[in-house]
């Protein structure tokens, strides 16, 4: 029996669409006009599009990662 991670799966499928994209914009630009804290903003990409605090740190800055896989 192949155990499926639904939520996994979903926070996938959201990181790939254009929808995804652009609300990880909105809320990029929301960080740079002020309206929401980077602490916010880092919180809501790790929890709804599913990535590591180190990746959603570097959507939110000019800092380039190197992750391994």
């Amino acid at each position: 029996v192949v155990k499926v991670d639904i939520e996994a799966e979903a926070k996938a499928n959201l990181r790939g669409s254009v929808g995804g994209i652009q609300g990880i914009v909105a809320i990029q630009e929301s960080v740079a006009s002020g309206i929401m804290s980077v602490q916010a903003a880092q919180s809501t990409i790790e929890e709804f599009f599913g990535v590591s605090t180190q990746v959603a740190k570097a959507m939110l800055t000019k800092t380039k990662i190197n992750e391994v896989t």
